[in-house]
């Protein structure tokens, strides 16, 4: 969450008031028993977040017109697919992106565009 922090301060000039970047879990349909989705927790070791197939994700508001920025700001923390916390492994710690309409969304040039310049690639997610 804090590159995105870094980014809304950097390309947006958002004060700490205006920033909305919040961190949470993405990228999964079904929760644990108690109906939670929990950080690793030995005690709670069906509502892991990585058990059940969740990963760590960040949500930005971004002007439309500031999306290109975001796009590069996105995968310059996954450099040729490589994390810059390489101590974070496992599938909750894999690269997740959330757009309107998904892989159909208006802004999917901007991202691809910005994965290639980060030599990586985008695929459709799974529903």
């Amino acid at each position: 969450q804090h590159a995105f922090v870094q980014a809304e301060r950097k390309f947006l000039g958002r004060t700490d008031g205006q920033l909305t970047s919040v961190a949470g879990y993405a990228g999964a349909a079904r929760t644990g028993l108690d109906g939670r989705v929990c950080y690793h927790n030995p005690l709670a070791r069906d509502s892991d977040y990585g058990r059940l197939g969740f990963a760590e994700a960040v949500q930005v508001a971004v002007p439309e017109e500031q999306m290109t920025l975001f796009a590069d700001a996105f995968f310059e923390r996954f450099r040729s697919g490589v994390r810059h916390d390489p101590q974070d492994k496992g599938g909750e710690y894999r690269s997740v992106l959330g757009l309107p309409d998904g892989i159909n969304s208006r802004f999917i040039g901007a991202f691809k565009a910005a994965a290639g310049r980060a030599g990586m690639g985008l695929v459709a997610g799974r529903a």
